[in-house]
């Protein structure tokens, strides 16, 4: 997952429309589509449900430990210290394990027809009108291969191609089934053209049907170029790519024998766009990599309302899995690392506000592949209860009641006054700072509420 080097991009191109109105959104959902019977889930091991993001600095022994508190696990089995899919389901057999792939692009580790050989050999040798190149700064065709930044060893593929997304999705279930996986997992999974690169103003933007860089076909960015490329008919193809991968994870007999989910990591967009309608329609997960963390630009205010809007729409149609990231550094010791108290409440009070029973959350100051678990996290499990109902807001202030408590978020840089339910001695926050009524909540601010009678 190499979403955190492109935060920018995200902000350009990823963000949908803060909604205007309180609790569920209303008038946004699609039509489902039949399902294939699949294992059933924990859909909540307590107000918090967490997520496991990558396994690559766990054994099989800690693993196992660790998915009692887990239900899904982003990349299992992708480390070298002995953490698998087996291990993980050996502590939970509900949890689900997924494995890691590109969307746009062929996954050279799980890819065995790349045994023995160059993977860009193979299919320039076997089928090199897959394979996408790059059009230059002037929008001229290019013979450059249009690697993702990287990922210099996968290559790009075009997904626009149904034989193409047939052999990944192909390769993928195998390699899933394999490994004891409950799901693929499709990263990168843009409305925007992320292939290219290689120079500025260079990204992916068609094939080549014959030989020696003959019978060019463009296929994206026909009317303006550049990198990261926002060209509609990409946004398009992506969705397209969706229901494809879907249909061939559901559509052959083998497959249902060992029935596979479907998870992208897409960020957070406007759930009224169609593309984003198609995609909550045949994916059974939506990883959400910035999150309600926003790489640490959730001070900015904004992110907050957007990202509930997002977590809302996707429960109505699957699963919800967030990524709260508060820096945007991929390296550190742990997961837990720099994690400020204020940072912590954020995290937990804006999961609170979405969670409608499907979704899961990973708290991290930068790094993947270790646990992220807190004391917070079984205190609240212990005193929140249950929701009374829907978020509400008030202008930039997001509340919503629990049995056991009231949550409070403030998506605005300025101070604002909550007037709270209860007489302020009735509740204890859960970082132990003291409680006014009316709560004065600062800038990006949140707080988790413990109360005796919260409904």
């Amino acid at each position: 997952m190499r979403l955190s080097a492109i935060v920018h991009a995200l902000a350009l191109f990823g963000c949908g429309t803060l909604c205007a109105c309180t609790g569920v959104d209303a008038g946004l959902s699609s039509p489902q589509v039949p399902r294939v019977a699949l294992p059933a889930t924990v859909s909540s091991l307590g107000a918090l449900t967490q997520l496991q993001v990558f396994d690559t600095e766990m054994n099989a022994v800690q693993a196992t430990a660790a998915a009692s508190r887990v239900s899904w696990v982003w990349g299992a089995g992708a480390g070298r210290h002995g953490a698998t899919a087996g291990a993980w389901l050996a502590g939970n057999p509900h949890l689900v394990p997924i494995l890691y792939t590109y969307q746009g692009a062929d996954n050279p580790n799980i890819d065995t027809n790349t045994i023995g050989g160059s993977h860009l050999a193979w299919f320039q040798a076997n089928h090199p009108d897959w394979i996408v190149y790059d059009c230059d700064a002037q929008n001229r065709p290019t013979t450059t291969v249009a690697y993702q930044p990287g990922l210099p060893d996968a290559v790009p593929l075009d997904i626009s191609n149904p034989a193409v997304v047939a052999y990944q999705m192909n390769v993928a279930a195998q390699a899933a089934i394999e490994r004891s996986d409950s799901a693929v997992g499709a990263d990168q999974t843009l409305f925007y053209d992320f292939d290219g690169g290689q120079k500025p103003g260079w990204y992916g933007c068609g094939v080549y049907t014959g030989p020696h860089f003959t019978g060019f076909i463009r296929r994206w960015g026909g009317n303006s170029g550049g990198f990261p490329n926002a060209d509609p008919k990409w946004a398009s193809d992506v969705a397209t790519w969706v229901k494809m991968a879907k249909q061939t994870l559901v559509g052959r007999a083998a497959f249902l024998r060992h029935p596979l989910r479907l998870v992208i990591n897409h960020p957070t967009n406007d759930p009224a766009d169609p593309n984003e309608q198609m995609l909550a329609q045949y994916a059974d997960a939506n990883l959400d990599e910035a999150g309600f963390g926003g790489y640490g630009t959730y001070v900015q205010g904004g992110l907050l309302g957007r990202t509930l809007r997002s977590m809302t729409f996707w429960q109505a149609h699957g699963t919800f899995l967030v990524i709260d990231k508060f820096y945007p550094s991929d390296s550190g010791c742990c997961a837990t690392a720099r994690i400020t108290s204020a940072q912590l409440s954020w995290a937990v009070a804006s999961f609170l506000l979405g969670n409608l029973g499907h979704a899961a959350f990973y708290v991290t100051s930068g790094p993947y592949g270790v646990p992220s678990s807190f004391p917070e996290y079984a205190t609240v499990n212990a005193r929140i209860g249950t929701p009374c109902g829907g978020y509400a807001r008030s202008g930039s202030l997001y509340v919503r009641r629990y049995s056991g408590g009231y949550v409070v978020a403030n998506d605005s840089t300025s101070t604002v006054n909550a007037t709270l339910p209860l007489p302020a001695s009735a509740y204890v926050d859960m970082e132990r700072r003291p409680v006014t009524n009316p709560l004065r909540v600062g800038g990006t601010e949140a707080h988790v509420l413990f109360s005796s009678s919260g409904c």
